[in-house]
């Protein structure tokens, strides 16, 4: 069944009908569900264990989005290519008040000098890789917590996931930050099993993977700055007697595996995971939060089906041809480059192709 933006919860299939809770690894739907202030304390005290975090105050994580954004287009790109290559081409005039033009000098050595120094500064301010980071929040000490949830495996998780967190420790130094200032950052991982409960670990005894830097040599030096902690749902089997005593660990681990199966909020959990499960209910989200949930729903089920069909090709020919087709049902363009971790370039370069 093709969805669109347009559809609400009443054009599902009937079986979807059935369907009480969203799935809670899926992107627009984490970030809702977290963004309530005592939903995410909750989720950061249990998944970080801190029991003495008071608060946590949401911050913007897209720092430089807006400059990035017109440094990296293509259409910047390509003024500057021209620019390069006929530099007498350009006319930069300035008109004054009794209606002459005079030459705007430093508008042409501003232009000038972008255009020299383009290279330089685009790998300074390399365009977002598409992190599928839910929040960013900091606690009330000045630490800060990263959050991201992975609804499929991916090639090099680690990496990525240790550059996005890595990105936000060095960020605090362009806020003027001194280096004795600089703030522990705490990253935590949820990897999605999807609705085939996918291992990425493939180890019975890792339920968590709880990563610091540390001395080689001497256990005890260990660099208080990053912090990296995983959940791999798919490894992690909640009947493990690793999770005796850990109910609020378990009850949320349970949330993310299970949550669209279950047909009403469990009454045995905590307030704030019952809080949690209220705002996955699909019936009761804002309008716009329910059709980001059913487009990407829709998404997620042909990205299944074409990545079965496709699997034998390169990873890169997969997600191209899954994006065009995905165009041609009409899902958004936006939501199949956050799903699919294309960058903007990428995804205009797959447009220009259908064009």
């Amino acid at each position: 069944m093709k969805r669109s933006p347009e559809n609400d919860i009443s054009d599902y299939e009937p079986d979807k009908r059935k369907q009480v809770f969203a799935h809670p690894t899926y992107d627009f739907t984490a970030k809702y569900m977290l963004d309530d202030d005592n939903v995410r304390l909750d989720f950061v005290k249990t998944f970080a264990n801190l029991n003495d975090v008071e608060s946590t105050t949401k911050l913007d994580d897209k720092s430089l989005t807006n400059f990035r954004e017109f440094i990296c287009k293509r259409e910047t790109k390509s003024f500057l290519k021209q620019l390069e290559q006929k530099p007498d081409s350009f006319i930069f005039k300035e008109k004054l008040s009794d209606g002459k033009e005079l030459d705007n000098t430093a508008a042409k050595d501003l232009i000038v000098g972008l255009q020299e120094n383009y290279n330089d500064l685009s790998e300074i301010l390399p365009q977002e890789r598409n992190s599928q980071l839910e929040f960013l929040c900091k606690l009330k000490n000045g630490d800060h917590v990263a959050v991201a949830v992975q609804i499929a495996k991916k090639e090099n998780l680690d990496n990525r996931v240790l550059a996005y967190v890595s990105s936000v420790y060095g960020s605090q130094l362009q806020k003027g930050n001194k280096w004795g200032e600089l703030k522990k950052v705490i990253g935590i991982n949820i990897l999605g099993g999807g609705e085939q409960d996918v291992q990425h670990w493939k180890d019975e005894t890792a339920h968590i993977r709880h990563y610091i830097m540390q001395d080689k040599n001497n256990s005890n030096n260990v660099i208080n700055g990053l912090e990296l902690i995983q959940y791999s749902l798919g490894d992690s089997d909640l009947k493990s007697p690793f999770f005796e005593g850990k109910k609020e660990l378990k009850d949320w681990l349970h949330l993310f595996k299970n949550a669209q199966n279950e047909k009403e909020v469990p009454q045995d959990v905590s307030d704030e995971v019952k809080m949690a499960y209220e705002r996955l209910k699909i019936e009761e989200m804002p309008k716009e939060i329910r059709e980001l949930y059913i487009e990407e729903e829709g998404w997620f089920e042909q990205f299944s089906e074409h990545w079965e069909k496709l699997k034998e090709k390169t990873v890169e020919r997969v997600k191209k041809e899954i994006a065009i087709s995905l165009l041609k049902a009409n899902f958004g363009a936006n939501a199949i480059k956050l799903a699919m971790g294309l960058s903007e370039e990428q995804m205009n370069a797959i447009r220009d192709d259908l064009r």
